[in-house]
């Protein structure tokens, strides 16, 4: 039989017969105890050694281990007598792991944490709420033993595994927070109005929508496409309680001139208010001594508003119509331009108008509608008389006539689609000039939701 030199299970030095320096293989087979014997390691995380270990300081070895650990993952590393040593675990061996406040296993491949119950023993140090008359063995005024100090865990990970940032962790299909029979409050705090305290909301570990008081000590709500860009998308102010967007809700274009509408990024809808150039104020003729005439306002122009889904739209062209029977397209909406006003006169009777202008139509669109005639203008009795009100489109009313007891032109309408004013003339007077309707006029909002 070949005598063995390490015992079977530690793999301690043998002492041999006729052996010189006994004292060398003595020392290394204490030093193996010493590491071994009720194990206990800082960390089982690092994959290179500590700048500046404490003598009899021990580690288990993290894989992919570089440096002086390198090719000895799993490994206890004992840093004794100013130098790493390395001792091979086996199956079953126990390791309290100071960092995580857990015991783990070795199962001959790695390292796990020792699974709970099957008979395990309970770590009466963990225990709470101990009254006198209860387990008086564990209670450190009975036994005045420093074992059996309640332990106060620097982390604590249930089914899931802490670390320094995430102290506390736990992996669960859902969590109570229940009341101990009234009210109950979760609260997060932060050190200063520059800090974040907040709820993060994650896809695979990367953020996609958190809300809090982010950065100061406004309400957030902000969404992230990828975890590292973010929009503010709703802010409350802390002080007033005003909510405010950020972002702006819809953008806006309005084109006044023909063109091309250019989708913005993100846009994925839109609603296009089409409207239609306004008619026209009636011209009065030329009057000769106590004749009148009058002008009537000119007709608005119709309207159509289209709501369009622009996923697969990068621009759309823009088409304005111009005073006096343009038309104003955008896509597949359309609307026509206001008739111009009529006149009536030369005449000396009185009561009497011209026929203002009728209305555009809008087609096309998801809306389709007209706008609000003016008036015909009247010829008063003696000398007065009025000139007729333009018509109203949908973003407001043409100028309004006038009572005038001599020749008065009609004003320009500003309004988007109003129609303009019409005239009056009387006296011998060459024609009266009516107002020019005004412009069409498309509004795109654009929504990115």
């Amino acid at each position: 039989m070949v005598p063995m030199t390490d015992t079977p299970n530690l793999a301690l030095p043998y002492i041999l017969a006729a052996q010189a320096q006994k004292h060398v293989t003595h020392n290394e087979a204490i030093r193996a105890l010493d590491c071994l014997v009720q194990l206990s390691v800082a960390s089982r995380a690092l994959t290179a050694p500590p700048t500046t270990p404490e003598e009899g300081s021990r580690y288990i070895v993290a894989a992919a281990a570089t440096g002086d650990w390198a090719s000895q993952d799993a490994k206890i590393a004992a840093y004794q007598d100013g130098a790493w040593a390395f001792y091979t675990p086996r199956d079953g061996w126990l390791a309290w792991v100071t960092s995580e406040n857990v015991i783990v296993v070795y199962d001959g491949s790695g390292w796990a944490a020792l699974p709970s119950g099957g008979g395990g023993v309970t770590d009466h140090g963990m225990l709470t709420g101990l009254a006198d008359d209860d387990h008086l063995q564990y209670l450190t005024d009975a036994r005045g033993d420093a074992r059996y100090t309640p332990i106060d865990p620097v982390t604590l990970g249930i089914n899931a595994t802490a670390d320094a940032t995430n102290r506390l962790a736990l992996k669960s299909p859902a969590s109570l927070f229940d009341n101990e029979g009234n009210g109950h409050q979760v609260k997060v705090n932060k050190n200063a109005a520059s800090d974040t305290a907040s709820v993060l909301y994650q896809t695979n570990y990367s953020g996609r929508a958190e809300m809090g008081l982010a950065g100061d000590d406004d309400f957030h709500f902000k969404v992230s496409p990828d975890g590292t860009t973010w929009h503010d998308a709703i802010l409350i102010d802390r002080s007033s309680g005003k909510v405010s967007c950020p972002q702006g809700g819809p953008t806006v274009q309005v084109f006044t001139a023909s063109g091309t509408w250019v989708k913005p990024a993100g846009c994925v809808k839109i609603k296009a208010t089409v409207i239609g150039p306004g008619g026209d104020g009636g011209s009065a003729p030329a009057t000769t001594g106590s004749t009148k005439a009058t002008g009537a306002g000119g007709g608005p122009g119709g309207w159509s508003i289209l709501y369009k889904d622009v996923t697969a739209v990068s621009s759309i062209a823009v088409t304005i119509g111009v005073h006096g029977g343009g038309t104003t397209s955008f896509d597949v909406a359309s609307a026509t331009g206001g008739g111009n006003g009529g006149t009536a006169g030369p005449t000396t009777s009185s009561g009497i108008g011209g026929s203002p202008g009728i209305s555009g139509v809008g087609s096309g669109g998801t809306i389709n509608g007209g706008g609000w005639i003016g008036s015909g203008g009247e010829i008063g009795t003696g000398a007065s008389g009025s000139s007729g009100i333009g018509g109203s489109s949908i973003l407001g009313g043409g100028p309004a006539g006038h009572l005038s007891g001599s020749q008065r032109n009609g004003s320009d309408a500003t309004v988007p689609g109003a129609g303009g004013e019409g005239s009056y003339n009387t006296g011998t007077q060459s024609a009266a000039t009516g107002g020019n309707g005004a412009p069409g006029c498309v509004i795109v909002e654009e929504y990115y939701a």
